[in-house]
């Protein structure tokens, strides 16, 4: 007879049932956000941003898009860097009220976010008209 190969199941011993709801919302919102902003050059999937802002009313805020968003190559990448304005100018717009309060203690990486990309523009811009 052939053995079955069976899935294991995890035991969730110890846990509240709104414990493991909020660990899977905290792996279904970073699998989104991360598939929204990635370094592919395709546009962002409406899918993806459309879970994103979902999950922003899910746990009142920005937070977790916050939380996973830092984790980014944004600096080092302009496409993701891109996708990440994209998102974050939607989920303001979109989202749930408190992400703009819960985005204001980022102001600071985002301004220097900006200085970054503006003088790697500026650099590129002033190498092709040699």
């Amino acid at each position: 007879m052939s053995s079955l190969h069976l899935p294991r199941v995890v035991s969730q011993r110890g846990k509240s049932s709104l414990e493991v709801e909020r660990e899977n919302f905290e792996k279904r919102q970073a699998v989104a956000i991360n598939k929204a902003i990635n370094s592919q050059e395709t546009p962002v999937k409406e899918k993806h941003v459309r879970n994103t802002i979902l999950g922003t009313f899910q746990d009142n805020g920005g937070g977790m898009f916050w939380t996973v968003a830092t984790k980014l190559p944004v600096q080092g990448n302009p496409i993701v860097c891109w996708k990440f304005l994209h998102v974050l100018h939607k989920i303001l717009r979109d989202g749930h009220p408190n992400v703009i309060i819960d985005s204001m203690k980022y102001r600071s990486h985002l301004t220097d976010l900006g200085k970054l990309w503006v003088s790697s523009a500026r650099d590129c811009l002033s190498a092709a008209s040699l």
